[in-house]
C-alpha cells in the first residue's frame, strides 16, 4: 500500500484562490448591470455609480473568501454594494445631480421607460426597496438585512412605494400630473 502525498497547504491554497478568482469574475459578469443599477439609483449619477461599482467589486474581491455560500453571492455583493454607496456618498458631500431620465431608462433594456421614471422619481428610501424587490428579486427579509432595517419596515415602504406610484399614475391619467 502505498502511502498518500498531500500537497503543500500554501499550495492547495494558491489553486484554490486562482479558481475562487475565476469564480468570482464570472459572479461579477453575471450581476454587474443589477449592480450598476442598484448604485445608479441610489447616487443618481452615472459616473458615481461606476465608481461605486467599481469599488464593491474590489471590496468584494478581497472579502471573498469570507462569502461561504455561492448560492448567496448576489445578496452579500448587494450589501457590499449599498453599504459602499452610502459611505461613497457621505465621503463626496456633494449635492447628486439627476442626469436625464431618458439617458438612464434607455441603458435599461428590461424596464418600461415611463415607469422607470416614475420610480427614479420617489423618494430615495421608497425608490431602493422597489427596485431590489422588484427589479432584483430579493426577499423582504434579505432586503431587511441588505438595508440593516427591520422586516416591517421594508415591507410597510413597499406598500408606500406602490401607493405614492399608484398615485402618481392615476394623476397622469387623469391629466393632472
Amino acid at each position: 500500500m502505498t502511502k498518500r502525498k498531500y500537497e503543500p497547504k500554501e499550495r492547495r491554497k494558491e489553486f484554490l484562490r486562482k479558481t475562487d478568482t475565476e469564480k468570482f469574475a464570472n459572479l461579477i459578469m453575471m450581476y454587474q448591470d443589477d449592480m450598476y443599477y442598484l448604485a445608479l439609483s441610489i447616487c443618481k449619477n452615472e459616473a458615481d455609480a461606476q465608481d461605486i461599482v467599481g469599488e464593491t467589486i474590489v471590496k468584494a474581491f478581497e472579502a471573498r473568501n469570507q462569502l461561504r455560500n455561492d448560492a448567496r453571492f448576489k445578496y452579500w455583493i448587494m450589501k457590499i454594494l449599498t453599504n459602499t454607496a452610502y459611505t461613497y456618498l457621505k465621503r463626496k458631500k456633494r449635492l447628486v445631480f439627476e442626469e436625464p431620465v431618458e439617458e438612464i431608462a434607455a441603458k435599461n433594456e428590461n424596464s418600461d421607460h415611463g415607469l422607470w421614471e416614475k420610480v427614479m422619481g420617489i423618494e430615495e428610501k421608497y425608490r431602493i426597496v422597489i427596485i431590489l424587490y422588484y427589479e432584483q428579486e430579493f426577499s423582504t427579509r434579505e432586503i431587511s438585512k441588505i438595508l440593516n432595517i427591520p422586516e416591517g419596515t421594508v415591507r410597510s415602504r413597499l406598500a408606500r412605494a406602490r401607493e405614492k406610484l399608484k398615485d402618481i399614475l392615476e394623476a397622469e391619467q387623469s391629466g393632472s400630473f
